[in-house]
């Protein structure tokens, strides 16, 4: 998380050349700012990919292969801007509230009566990363924001790294928790007979 926060601030380095570039037509400066939007995006979502899987092994609960719906999503909120705040609002809602009801669905199939888990998401926007949660016990839950992250702003590389990881770890551990009220989710046990080292 670190080694992708110096890199969007040099992105944003390249912005700020592009806007000033008195030599370049409007239409030009559009589209490579564009193009460098998407590069930070997408260089955020994988790294957040990356934690995402990193806590799940670390965790064991890759062992339980699809039978557990995932309890972070992470969105990419292309071209949205300040004025499209209570659109993206919405949009954000709805898929965390989609989110929840999955965990809904999944916990009404326990054995016994089992309370589904708070649902993380984070909201890529450019180079900001909003952290959202929403408890999905709650069918009128609303989206709370504990923390928005400029992944560009200078000497904030450790504390932005430091609370993407928290709450990912956080995340891991709810669904742990979860796990353990579940007695009726095994591990899935590998097919040795398809190894091609056996």
């Amino acid at each position: 998380m670190i080694d992708v926060h110096a890199r969007i601030q040099d992105i944003r380095g390249d912005e700020a050349m592009i806007k000033n570039d008195a030599e370049e037509s409007a239409a030009v400066k559009r589209e490579l700012l564009k193009t460098l939007s998407v590069d930070m995006a997408g260089r955020l979502r994988r790294a957040l990919e990356q934690a995402v899987e990193w806590a799940k092994q670390d965790g064991g609960i890759d062992k339980y292969g699809d039978q557990l719906p995932p309890n972070v999503r992470i969105m990419d909120l292309k071209g949205i801007t300040q004025t499209d705040e209570p659109d993206s609002e919405a949009k954000i809602q709805t898929e965390m509230c989609n989110l929840a009801q999955a965990w809904r669905d999944h916990a009404s199939n326990a054995y016994e009566p089992v309370e589904p888990p708070v649902v993380f998401g984070f909201v890529i926007i450019k180079h900001i990363i909003t952290i959202v949660t929403l408890d999905a016990s709650d069918p009128g839950a609303i989206i709370h924001v504990p923390c928005q992250l400029h992944m560009a702003e200078r000497n904030q590389h450790q504390w932005n790294a430091l609370a993407i990881l928290v709450t990912i770890c956080w995340a891991r551990d709810v669904l742990l928790d979860y796990i353990g009220a579940r007695p009726d989710l095994k591990p899935e046990v590998k097919d040795e007979s398809s190894d091609p080292d056996a």
